[in-house]
C-alpha cells in the first residue's frame, strides 16, 4: 500500500512533516476522503465537514484529483492511540486511470503543512499519468 514515505522540514526538526503516497485500491474516493476527515477531531464540537475543505481539480495532463484539507487533532491510527494537537493534513486522490489511483497525504504540525501547501498543490496540479 504505501510506496514512499518522505520527511518534509518544518522550521526546527520537531515540527517536520510526513508525506507519504500510497498506490493501489483502497476503497472508492468517497470513502477515503470520509477516513481522512475522521482522522481529525475539533476542541470546539464542530464537525470536520464544518472545518475541512474538499475540492476537485484537473491537472495540466487532464488527470483528475480531489483534494481535501482539514486541521484539528489529529488522530494518528493504525494502532496507534496518539492524539497530536494543531495538526493539519492536505490528501490527494489522483485518478491515473484504468481505475487506478494514487494517494498522497501531507500530514503534520498545521505550520509546517501550511508552509508547503503551494508545492503540494502544484505537483498534483502537474500530475501526469506513468
Amino acid at each position: 500500500m504505501r510506496v514512499a514515505e518522505f520527511e518534509v522540514p518544518g522550521a526546527n526538526p520537531e515540527s517536520s512533516a510526513t508525506m507519504a503516497v500510497f498506490s493501489g485500491h483502497m476503497g472508492t474516493v468517497e470513502d477515503n476522503v470520509r477516513r481522512w476527515f475522521g482522522q481529525f477531531t475539533q476542541s470546539n464540537g464542530r464537525s470536520h465537514e464544518e472545518v475541512g475543505r474538499r475540492w476537485q481539480v484537473q491537472s495540466e495532463a487532464g488527470l483528475s484529483a480531489t483534494l481535501v484539507d482539514v486541521s484539528g487533532t489529529y488522530l494518528a491510527g493504525m494502532g496507534s492511540t496518539e492524539s497530536l494537537e494543531g495538526y493539519r493534513m492536505l490528501g490527494a486522490i489522483v485518478d491515473i486511470g484504468s481505475g487506478r489511483f494514487q494517494y498522497l497525504k501531507l500530514t503534520g504540525p498545521a505550520d509546517t503543512v501550511a508552509r508547503w501547501a503551494e508545492h503540494f498543490e502544484g505537483a498534483i496540479a502537474s500530475s501526469r499519468p506513468g
